[in-house]
């Protein structure tokens, strides 16, 4: 697998990243010592309705297990790759309205990252429905992502970002992907109409 050189970089999105894991880290740490400070140090004895202990320590445990779950991305392997297929078609998800099965648009990413076995992504963005009903993958209308790119995944992303976009040959202004909040928007721009944060050129 191709490891990325981050030091290579350009020196502002170098600096969005490491505030982007500064806040993300810091904010979870906090949060984490503080529920698990709290858990210990308060004393609900003296409670007027001793019930609201038990639901205070399952309150606590809902917020750390949300803190974790957002935490999973850091915990992934920096990678770079090429992008050798996209597929675009109707899937069948969990977790839509209500809880069932949602028939969603959907764009599969697959990624050579050279040794190891080939990554796959699976995109979905809505935005918004067409007259007819039919949902829209803003993946699939923008198509930002082309067939030989190359690809950086660093911890804590959201998305792959596209590098050496302006060596794609595209005819049209080649687009880019914001890795942080999935904003995509062209690479004329210095900055992610969405979040503001450099853009990986």
């Amino acid at each position: 697998m191709n490891k990325p050189d981050f030091s290579s970089l350009p020196r502002a999105f170098r600096e969005d990243y490491a505030k982007y894991a500064a806040v993300r880290l810091g904010g979870s740490a906090l949060i984490l010592c503080a529920a698990g400070a709290a858990c210990f140090i308060l004393d609900f004895s003296g409670l007027k309705y001793p019930a609201m202990g038990p639901v205070f320590l399952m309150a606590a445990a809902i917020a750390v297990c949300c803190v974790l779950f957002r935490l999973h991305r850091f915990l992934m392997l920096p990678w770079q790759g090429t992008l050798e297929g996209i597929e675009c078609g109707v899937r069948t998800v969990s977790g839509g309205n209500k809880g069932r099965p949602e028939r969603r648009m959907m764009v599969d990413l697959t990624v050579d990252r050279g040794e190891k076995r080939p990554y796959r992504i699976g995109l979905f963005r809505e935005e918004g429905v067409t007259h007819g009903g039919v949902k829209v993958n803003v993946f699939q209308r923008e198509a930002p992502y082309k067939e030989g790119d190359t690809l950086l995944f660093l911890p804590g992303f959201r998305y792959p970002a596209r590098m050496d976009v302006k060596d794609a040959g595209e005819t049209l202004d080649p687009k880019f992907v914001c890795p942080f909040c999935g904003g995509i928007g062209p690479l004329s721009r210095e900055n992610c109409p969405e979040c503001g944060r450099a853009v990986l050129r």
